[in-house]
Formats: C-alpha cells, sequence, structure tokens
C-alpha cells in the first residue's frame, strides 16, 4: 500500500483479529504446550503458525493504537502498510520529518512496525532511514545502539501510552544519531581504488567468494556475475557524484543501492518488487545494507 496513508487506510489493510485455537493430534489427544494462530480470510481460516502457550497475542488494533499516540505526539505521517502471505507478518510505517545530508541529499526517517502472527519474531518497531534520491530502505547503522525494540503487551490505554513514549523516545535518540553518523560519511572522501575495494569486500563477504583465475565453468560465471555487479555499482556512484560527491557516503548507498534493486532482479524486476522490499525492510538485505553501512564507516 502506497505513501500518505490515513489511519482508516491502514485500518483497511490490517483490520482483522488473530484467533488462538488448540490443537490436538489425530487421534483426538490435546497438545496443550501449544496454540495456533489463525484469521478468517475469504470465509476460511487460514493457519498464521503455532505457537507456545505463553505467547501473547498483539492484535493489529492494539499495535495501530500504540502508533497512533506516538503519530499525535511526534507529528508522524502513515506512509505505507502491508501484509506478508496470508498475514503470517504485517507491518506499516510512520515517517517524520526529512533531513539533508548534503545539498539536496533527502533522507526521510521513519519507524517500522512489524509484527509475526506465526511467532517467527517479537512484536517491534525499527527504526529506519530512505534516502530519496535512490529509495534506499535503512536500517540503525550505530552498533552502540538497539536495532529494534521489541513491544510488550499494552492492554489499557495508560499502559498504550507508556509504550509509545518509551518507542517514541528510543526513535528520536537513533535517528539523530544516524543523521550525524551519515554526516561524517558525507565529510569522508573516497578514492576509485578505495570504492571498487569497498565492494570487493562487501561482496566476498555477502554474496560468494570470486576465484580471480576461474579453473571450471562455474567459477567462471561467478567472475562474471560479480563483475557485471561492480559495473552496477559503479554506476549507481557515478551518477550520483554531483550530489553525493566522491565520498563514503556515496559509496555505502551505491553499494546498498544495488543490493536492493539490482542483485538478483532477474529479467522482470516488477515481478518481485514487493519481495525485494520486504527484504530491505526486514529480511537478508535490511541486515546486510546496515552491515554495508558500519563498514563504510570504517573506511
Amino acid at each position: 500500500m502506497g505513501k500518505n496513508l490515513t489511519r482508516k487506510q491502514v485500518e483497511e489493510a490490517l483490520g482483522w483479529e488473530v484467533e488462538r485455537l488448540p490443537i490436538q493430534l489425530a487421534d483426538g489427544t490435546a497438545i496443550e504446550s501449544h496454540y495456533a494462530n489463525a484469521r478468517m480470510l475469504d470465509d476460511n481460516r487460514h493457519i498464521l503458525g503455532v505457537v507456545g502457550k505463553g505467547y501473547r497475542v498483539i492484535q493489529n488494533s492494539e499495535l495501530l493504537d500504540i502508533a497512533e499516540a506516538i503519530r499525535k505526539k511526534h507529528k508522524l505521517k502513515f506512509t505505507s502498510a502491508g501484509v506478508v502471505g496470508d498475514g503470517e507478518r504485517v507491518y506499516f510505517q510512520c515517517s517524520g520529518n526529512s533531513f539533508f545530508v548534503g545539498d539536496g541529499d533527502e533522507v526521510t526517517p521513519y519507524m517500522l512496525f512489524i509484527n509475526a502472527h506465526d511467532g517467527s519474531l517479537a512484536c517491534r518497531m525499527n527504526p529506519m532511514t530512505e534516502r530519496i534520491e535512490c529509495e534506499n530502505q535503512l536500517g540503525n547503522i550505530m552498533q552502540d545502539r538497539q536495532s529494534y525494540v521489541s513491544i510488550r503487551h499494552a492492554g489499557d490505554v495508560q499502559s498504550k501510552l507508556e509504550e509509545a513514549g518509551r518507542l517514541g523516545s528510543h526513535f528520536l535518540n537513533v535517528c539523530d544519531a544516524n543523521r550525524k553518523a551519515m554526516l561524517k560519511l558525507r565529510k569522508k572522501q573516497v578514492t576509485s581504488r578505495k570504492m571498487a575495494d569497498f565492494f570487493q569486500k562487501m561482496y566476498v563477504q555477502q554474496i560468494r567468494e570470486v576465484t580471480i583465475n576461474p579453473e571450471d565453468r562455474s567459477e567462471d560465471l561467478a567472475r562474471n556475475r560479480a563483475d557485471i555487479a561492480f559495473q552496477k555499482y559503479k554506476q549507481r556512484f557515478e551518477k550520483e557524484a554531483p550530489l553525493a560527491g566522491t565520498t563514503a557516503w556515496n559509496m555505502a548507498n551505491a553499494y546498498t543501492g544495488w543490493l536492493q534493486h539490482d542483485h538478483r532482479a532477474g529479467k522482470d524486476p516488477e515481478r518481485s518488487k514487493q519481495r525485494r522490499r520486504h527484504s530491505a525492510l526486514f529480511g537478508i538485505q535490511a541486515q546486510r545494507s546496515v552491515e554495508a553501512f558500519q563498514a563504510a564507516m570504517t573506511v
């Protein structure tokens, strides 16, 4: 779901509840240690996941109530919302005021709320940013701060307000620290050699080893893929140099731009656009993007 949403529009996407159902073996023996989380969809119950009896369901409406309290206090805007699968995971974003990393290079901070009804991860809030120029998504790059905050079950109004205050405070502190780190990267100049070495280091660390002198077809194909990837990365760096300079900031963005938009895009990138976005928000590409920026800070 697109940008600049009202709460009503977010509720239309997430306006359903999770049921906790007892489970049993085929012979009728009750399993008392676990329950099934389910939702009604197309007049049928869809099982989202099996969770332990200590698992507390945080309904989508409860999470929205917490976000609403933060949104009103800090003047945030709902910008997107989505569902993964049948509802195994749900997410939405609330954006804050943009800042600039150099002239015209706009970055928007936002709170990413994620809830996994399949029990695969805790309900959480991730402080993140989106660079407008390339639509790169980036999580917290400061290693001395938590990358996310788990959201506690908050039943009554007072508890929800207290939880909103805790989350809002963490968001503001992380965003300010990340903004300062980005400005330092913008001031750090890099040579063509450093730019190339950075790509090679990250590619080998995150994607795969590359043999300089291939000895078989598999190694030769891997080398060719790495060469093509480097050219796309270099093109991104050169294209954005007028805006971001020949800097560590541009270097890190060029790599994460390649990672989030070019890597494994296939012949029809539009078909995998949603999957790739989910990965950049809370999947493997989100983790790799943060690692790349942390590495750029040490160059």
